[in-house]
């Protein structure tokens, strides 16, 4: 499916755990230059952040575990190419089997839907 991702603004807020990939410098400097709220959930309560609990999983079985990466271009080729296909052709059952592009151009989605689209 060759479409575009529809444009949208940056969060006001991301939810995340208090892992070193979320507290580090970096990440923290970004929030801070691009207005983004860090939401910290609490240690040990992932339900709390149930939307990306699921997708690292499936980022994890799908990708990470499937791959050795030998530099970081690798790592970023591999780990991009599996986004497109995961928002582009692979079925969610949240979607009544369709891809994520594919529900926000079909008549499923409605301009105001309250649905919240991850990567």
């Amino acid at each position: 499916m060759n479409t575009q991702a529809p444009l949208r603004e940056l969060l006001k807020t991301i939810k995340c755990n208090n892992g070193p990939e979320f507290a580090s410098k970096v990440m923290l400097k970004w929030a801070d230059e691009t207005g983004v709220q860090l939401g910290i959930i609490a240690k040990g309560k992932p339900p709390q952040n149930g939307f990306i609990e699921s997708f690292n999983g499936k980022m994890r079985k799908e990708c990470l575990d499937r791959h050795i990466f030998r530099n970081l271009v690798e790592a970023r080729e591999l780990i991009m190419n599996w986004v497109s296909h995961y928002n582009e052709e692979r079925p969610h059952r949240s979607l009544n089997y369709m891809a994520p592009y594919e529900f926000i151009y079909s008549d499923n989605f409605k301009a105001n839907s309250p649905l919240q689209i991850g990567l």
